[in-house]
């Protein structure tokens, strides 16, 4: 489904929640075991995955209604802030329903800075 220059699409038969942008992917990092993200070849963030999407939705935005309305996702997209040698992934999903719309982040180092500590090294 495409909404506001991002598609999704969720798997409840496997519980996996997928966010993207018409962009192709170059390569992906795991984050933790549940998230995969999506670079393209000039390492911009093109894709989100959430594995077991229900539970780690609901751990990470404390909405317990996210698991049950995943089914209902009307829409979903992201936004990247470098910061400092970091990425931030903000993220909102929206609903259907009446089950309020999730906004959270994830901050990850930027894959494409060396460490200070490391270029000294």
């Amino acid at each position: 489904m495409s909404k506001n220059g991002f598609n999704f699409d969720y798997d409840p038969e496997n519980d996996l929640l997928y966010i993207y942008k018409n962009e192709k992917a170059f390569g992906s990092v795991e984050f933790g075991e549940d998230i995969i993200i999506d670079f393209d070849k000039k390492m911009n963030v093109v894709g989100l995955e959430f594995l077991g999407a229900s539970e780690i939705l609901s751990k990470l935005s404390k909405n317990k209604a996210a698991a049950s309305s995943l089914p209902n996702l009307h829409s979903a997209k992201f936004n990247t802030v470098n910061i400092g040698g970091l990425i931030v992934i903000i993220y909102t999903l929206k609903f259907a329903n009446d089950c309020p719309a999730i906004e959270n982040r994830l901050t990850i180092p930027d894959i494409t800075r060396q460490s200070p500590v490391l270029a000294g090294a």
